[in-house]
């Protein structure tokens, strides 16, 4: 059996209908860029809590410079759980929630069910990135504050 070479016209003979213009909406594109901003905020003060658990490891002691009456190793912990915590809710969940509201309106050229929602589900991430970063800071509880603190272990 010979495999004959045919030219393009051959296999396809007419041209493919041109996808439908679709652009996103406007009230979507405000959405996605209020999510980007706020990621991008979140993301300053999650590394302004990253700068000072690496200041709190050097012999600089915060909590003297900014009167709080916390222990270096409860302020580093506290700090390592706001960071952690506004890092991954606060940073990476909302940079898949616009990523993914932005594609499946774009790419799927289609308008999202309800913007309703979607800009619910913006301030309901956002207040609970605010309550974690505040239970963590004013210790109300949550976090890795029982942890053996090796940062702070001298070896002689």
């Amino acid at each position: 059996m010979q495999i004959i070479a045919k030219g393009h016209d051959e296999y396809y003979p007419y041209e493919p209908p041109p996808l439908p213009e679709y652009d996103v909406s406007p009230s979507l594109k405000k959405l996605v860029l209020k999510f980007i901003g706020t990621m991008l905020i979140n993301f300053l003060i999650a590394g302004a809590c990253a700068l000072a658990m690496r200041i709190i490891q050097t012999d600089v002691h915060l909590r003297s410079l900014a009167h709080i009456n916390v222990p270096d190793n409860v302020l580093f912990y506290s700090l390592l759980t706001s960071h952690g915590q506004v890092m991954f809710f606060g940073v990476l969940s909302f940079n898949t929630i616009w990523f993914s509201y932005y594609a499946v309106s774009k790419w799927g050229r289609k308008p999202l069910a309800s913007m309703k929602l979607a800009r619910a589900s913006f301030w309901i991430m956002e207040i609970a990135v605010v309550l974690l970063f505040l239970d963590t800071v004013f210790h109300f509880g949550s976090g890795w504050y029982n942890l053996m603190p090796l940062t702070f272990l001298r070896l002689l």
